[in-house]
């Protein structure tokens, strides 16, 4: 049965919406190479695709919101502000991905790795620190796009760049996607559908994680909209909600934690299907795939990596070990021999602000909230939480806003400040106001009831 608020997926709107955006991302590059006359660029030949890719998907964003007014009741001013307050958020991601295009480090880390697996060599001898699969599926996928690069007489002697070209593109389809899901989510929470609207398209506007996450070409978005998607289809679909998960946990590590929400809501063939297919793929990958023993080689690389010294990491092990670092610092000290108890002390943090997370998550569990919950004590897991991981904060944001606004304007209001609205910037300890912020929401739903049951 579905839950309240809950409805099945328009999946031929969705197919549709896929298919459109595929095209809109592969004529602003045939329309490159053919260089006709009647184009010119801002910023020169190199970034003119990307110009174009802004004017094409921009004309797919308002085709695409034409024909769902029209498509429900074109006369009903309502579904027009439904359309524009739609609009929003997209436009804004492709003027984003139109004007800024440069490929990031952490780009350049996805590639790394992807190369390697193509020479038959491991991904992790560089910078990449993610478990295999995503760097199996770049492999994979480049000699579609290489055949497509070549198609297109594209003069280059690998085709990255295209694949690039897509990947930036993508992030505006996942914007849409990530409106569709937590637009459900706040319907489910007891909102309006315009309210519902409007508030999903106000916290994607103003979003300094989102923004981040588009110009650093990281994952997060995907993450979130394959957490959404198992939290959507929990209630009919718990082998789906499984594998979801499960693939979420091959993309970055932390949603395995989900596998618990799972069992929270005694979803057994959820966490049976999300546990055999996790550990399924993982051992294909370590002992079935050239090379061998990929997950041996991540578990050995990913402790090399930073932790805790860069204010802008909003995780209770950074925050920890600075409240030591810096007093030590100004008062001329070292504390290079600490770094490993530091960040033990901050795991225990982490730890404890978790355990009492998930004391209230027990006592009036219901299916969104359980899940805004896991997802955000994700944040607070992480040993790195840079504000690029706080585009995953944003289902606990909506289900606080549907929740606690009525009663708690200004605390709710300060909390999405601190973790949306704020730029970001390295300064101790003010950097620490999204870690601030998601504790805010974390008290504020600690406990609460949906809307809809509670006559709100």
């Amino acid at each position: 049965m579905e839950r309240p608020g809950c409805t099945c997926l328009p999946v031929p709107t969705l197919l549709v919406v896929t298919a459109l955006w595929c095209a809109a991302t592969i004529a602003p590059l045939a329309l490159w190479q053919w260089s006709p006359p009647l184009i010119d660029s801002s910023y020169g030949g190199g970034h003119q695709p990307f110009e174009l890719l802004g004017m094409f998907l921009s004309l797919g964003a308002l085709l695409v919101a034409a024909w769902h007014v029209r498509r429900i009741d074109g006369a009903e001013p309502q579904s027009w502000v439904v359309a524009m307050l739609w609009l929003l958020p997209v436009l804004a991601v492709i003027q984003q991905v139109s004007e800024y295009a440069q490929p990031s480090w952490d780009w350049k880390c996805y590639v790394g790795a992807a190369d390697a697996l193509r020479a038959g060599l491991s991904p992790y001898t560089d910078c990449y620190l993610y478990p295999p699969l995503v760097a199996q599926l770049f492999a994979g996928a480049y000699p579609g796009f290489h055949w497509l690069g070549e198609t297109l007489a594209m003069m280059a002697p690998k085709h990255w760049m295209v694949v690039f070209f897509f990947w930036h593109s993508f992030q505006v389809l996942m914007v849409a996607f990530s409106m569709l899901l937590l637009t459900r989510l706040a319907q489910r929470e007891g909102m309006s559908r315009l309210v519902a609207v409007g508030v999903v398209a106000a916290l994607l506007l103003v979003d300094t994680p989102l923004q981040r996450t588009i110009r650093h070409n990281q994952v997060n978005l995907i993450v979130l909209n394959v957490m959404l998607l198992a939290s959507d289809r929990i209630g009919s679909r718990s082998s789906v909600a499984g594998l979801l998960v499960a693939m979420a946990a091959h993309i970055k590590l932390l949603p395995a934690i989900l596998i618990g929400v799972l069992g929270l809501q005694r979803r057994w063939v959820a966490v049976s299907v999300a546990v055999c297919s996790a550990v399924g793929l993982a051992a294909v990958q370590q002992w079935g795939m050239t090379p061998a023993g990929m997950w041996t080689q991540f578990f050995d690389h990913a402790p090399q990596f930073v932790q805790g010294e860069y204010f802008r990491d909003n995780s209770p092990t950074g925050l920890m070990f600075n409240l030591i670092r810096v007093p030590v610092d100004l008062l001329g000290g070292d504390i290079r021999g600490w770094a490993v108890p530091l960040r033990g002390v901050g795991l225990l943090a982490s730890v404890g602000l978790a355990a009492w997370v998930v004391q209230g998550m027990r006592t009036k569990p219901d299916d969104d909230r359980l899940w805004a919950e896991g997802m955000a004590v994700m944040l607070l897991m992480s040993p790195v939480t840079w504000e690029h991981h706080y585009v995953w904060a944003l289902p606990i944001a909506v289900v606080a806003v549907a929740r606690c606004w009525e009663h708690h304007p200004m605390r709710i209001g300060s909390a999405l400040i601190l973790i949306f609205g704020l730029p970001t910037f390295d300064v101790f300890p003010l950097s620490y106001h999204r870690l601030m912020g998601l504790i805010i929401l974390f008290a504020s739903v600690r406990g609460s009831a949906r809307a809809v049951n509670s006559g709100d």
